[in-house]
């Protein structure tokens, strides 16, 4: 459940793009040609950038205050993991650096915290529907959220 840092929603694609996929052979698929928009190290100098994005003491507790909910809400299993909130505050950051800010502000932390906790978390009371467990997780989380103060 930690592997993977955050769980996005693509969509779909545009109709010209879903098109070329329908007309393509199907054992042409790695013949769709697709243009990089960035190359291996500038990921790893991003990465390296971000790391050092600001986060003030009153937003890591903040982190802490929505990890430690997870742990004792009783709907879930078991609560998020010490690298789950290293994920939420690496990706709040990145979010930071994104939108041109070299400091992070609650609200990068509140816009990630489904992506990057929803993954992580299981119900009690799984639901044989994985998009209903999915929903119910969101809306738990967002919960969680509402319920602790941002800080100012």
């Amino acid at each position: 459940m930690d592997r993977f840092l955050m769980r996005l929603h693509m969509g779909y694609p545009e109709a010209a793009d879903e098109m070329e996929i329908l007309r393509a052979p199907r054992t042409n698929y790695d013949g769709i040609v697709l243009n990089a928009v960035a190359n291996r190290e500038d990921i790893l100098r991003l990465q390296g950038v971000a790391q050092q994005v600001f986060i003030e003491e009153s937003v890591l507790d903040y982190v802490l205050k929505l990890v430690t909910a997870t742990r004792t809400e009783a709907e879930f299993k078991s609560g998020v993991s010490v690298r789950g909130g290293l994920a939420l505050k690496h990706a709040a950051q990145a979010r930071a650096l994104l939108l041109g800010r070299d400091f992070v502000m609650p609200e990068d932390v509140q816009a990630l915290i489904v992506p990057v906790f929803a993954h992580r978390l299981s119900l009690v009371r799984q639901s044989p529907d994985a998009l209903e467990e999915r929903r119910a997780i969101t809306a738990i989380l967002r919960r969680i959220t509402a319920a602790i103060s941002t800080p100012v």
